[in-house]
């Protein structure tokens, strides 16, 4: 058995094992990639790792389809959550269908371990308080409220 096979056969022991962490299996091969001098291996690997900067396209099945929750307030009602429909966004509106997971190997196995422990489905990505105002006026449209309701923050959440 030459030593590529070996170390694939460890790769393979430790992905079956649910109870252990992709991280190690990642960096056996992201060092089997620099042995075979496999440059696409190697990124991917090393993405897998550390995370998908910006820029560098994230893979399929790193996105789902999301929605946009809103927390809402007026003068005197309490804020509440109100789901805005996504199709109803006319700019940016590809930035807002799904939500990809650009975070490295060990983050999302921590999301997902806090997700099972609270009993959550979801994970979320806050918007920044600057794309409001892209949100506010559909909010205005779909929620009527007299005083009217002002978008106070944004999540997209995706499962």
């Amino acid at each position: 058995m030459s030593n590529h096979n070996f170390l694939l056969q460890g790769v393979i022991d430790e992905l079956i094992n649910t109870d252990k962490s992709l991280q190690g299996p990642l960096m056996k091969l992201n060092y089997f990639g620099r042995l075979t001098k496999n440059q696409k291996f190697i990124n991917f690997t090393t993405n897998e790792m550390k995370g998908y900067e910006a820029g560098v396209e994230v893979p399929e099945y790193r996105k789902t389809i999301a929605k946009l929750l809103v927390t809402a307030q007026s003068y005197y009602i309490d804020s509440r959550e109100v789901e805005i429909p996504i199709s109803a966004i006319k700019e940016m509106r590809e930035n807002f269908t799904y939500l990809d997971i650009r975070d490295g190997i060990a983050t999302v196995e921590k999301m997902a371990r806090d997700m099972v422990e609270k009993g959550n489905k979801e994970f979320y990505k806050t918007m920044p308080l600057e794309l409001l105002h892209l949100i506010q006026p559909i909010l205005r449209q779909i929620y009527i409220a007299n005083p009217p309701l002002n978008a106070t923050s944004a999540r997209l959440i995706g499962n």
